[in-house]
């Protein structure tokens, strides 16, 4: 009989929220001859609607430079939605295949080293899991209800409904409730499309911590080095394979978040200094953590794979055998290069890029401002 971990039926509860998010954004749930196979197209259609409605309140009325910095906002903020939508619908058979690696991890090992470890890891990746969720997606809602009360307490349109005509006082309404219905949805899909990074990348992080674990478990092992040595080696090769399949996922949704991530951080944080509205600061706040949240993400990645190296070799090496020291050398050469992600494939994603950025904004406000 299959054993697994006790903190499984958590994980289980957590991959069906999220296969049910993947049908609900499908719009799957629903019976078949309800849309056939056109019900994937609707929320892509919504996103559509929010482009269009940006460019119809560009052409609406007349607007001074914060406006249009928050057109270019929204428009960063749409390219980010629809790429996030449409990478992950396409990939959703290697979304599967990463939900069933993660089960896999829940079998109780036959090195018990394994077993601990991966025991410890992956009952605190499934607590610390569902606490950023359970703050993330009413932190996507607030940030949402923060920009509706900033665009009605300013009277600006920035989302208007095509067709309508010319924006006037006595027609407002109509916009503000196109605003709300508009904002709100986009700001918890925007939460809803980074769960599944967050969650899925929670869970290699603890993997990574397992593997260091039973790296220095070799220390007090009484069992056969060179078995062991093997099953380490598989392990080792099976992170990597699967990283490999993370980045295939998530690369270019990690790389179009960072872009469009960034110059959203300029421009809302050159309003709030400008404007001095500290309503926008939800907006503010929730994609700066966003994207703090990638950075550190690439960062612990890096780091902990980059002690692989030293771990091998911090162990009592020099008591195995000599097959075995010519195995624990493979093991060596095989973990000299750390794995991480990057932007574009060509810029690290990690703490400094969140420091680079963070001091770019800032510089960027002071001279906008100075300018003003």
């Amino acid at each position: 009989m299959t054993e697994y971990l006790d903190c499984y039926p958590g994980y289980i509860q957590l991959e069906k929220f999220l296969r049910c998010v993947l049908r609900i954004l499908k719009f799957s749930f629903l019976p078949r001859k309800i849309f056939r196979d056109s019900g994937k197209l609707i929320i892509p259609a919504y996103h559509l609607y929010f482009a269009i409605s940006i460019i119809a309140a560009a052409f609406y009325a007349e607007k001074d430079i914060a406006q249009w910095c928050l057109v270019v906002a929204e428009l960063t903020g749409f390219l980010q939605l629809m790429t996030k939508f449409v990478l992950l619908i396409a990939q959703e058979d290697d979304l599967n295949q990463l939900f069933l690696w993660i089960r896999q991890l829940h079998l109780e090992h036959e090195v018990e080293a394994i077993t601990i470890s991966a025991r410890k890891h992956l009952k605190s990746a499934q607590f610390f899991t569902k606490m950023v969720l359970k703050l993330f997606f009413p932190a996507g809602l607030t940030a949402g209800l923060g920009f509706c009360f900033y665009l009605i307490s300013t009277n600006s349109v920035l989302f208007a409904i095509p067709g309508l005509p010319g924006i006037k006082n006595d027609s407002l309404i109509y916009h503000h409730v196109n605003q709300f219905l508009t904002v709100c949805p986009s700001g918890v899909l925007l939460i809803t499309y980074d769960s599944f990074f967050i969650t899925i990348g929670i869970y290699f992080v603890a993997v990574l911590s397992i593997f260091r674990d039973v790296i220095k478990c070799l220390d007090n092992s009484n069992l056969n080095n060179n078995k062991i040595l093997k099953v380490y080696y598989l392990y080792h090769c099976d992170i990597l394979a699967k990283f490999h399949l993370f980045n295939k996922v998530f690369c270019h949704i990690l790389s179009a978040q960072a872009m469009s991530n960034t110059a959203y951080i300029f421009i809302m944080f050159y309003l709030v200094v400008t404007t001095g509205s500290f309503v926008l600061f939800p907006v503010v706040l929730i994609f700066y953590i966003l994207f703090a949240v990638l950075c550190i993400f690439g960062e612990v990645i890096f780091s902990k794979s980059e002690m692989f190296f030293a771990d091998w070799y911090l162990t009592n090496w020099y008591e195995f055998r000599t097959d075995d020291q010519k195995f624990l050398l493979m093991m060596l050469h095989a973990t000299r290069k750390p794995i991480g992600i990057k932007v574009a494939r060509i810029y690290d994603i990690n703490s400094i890029l969140l420091l680079d950025v963070t001091k770019m904004a800032f510089s960027f406000c002071t001279i906008l401002y100075t300018l003003k």
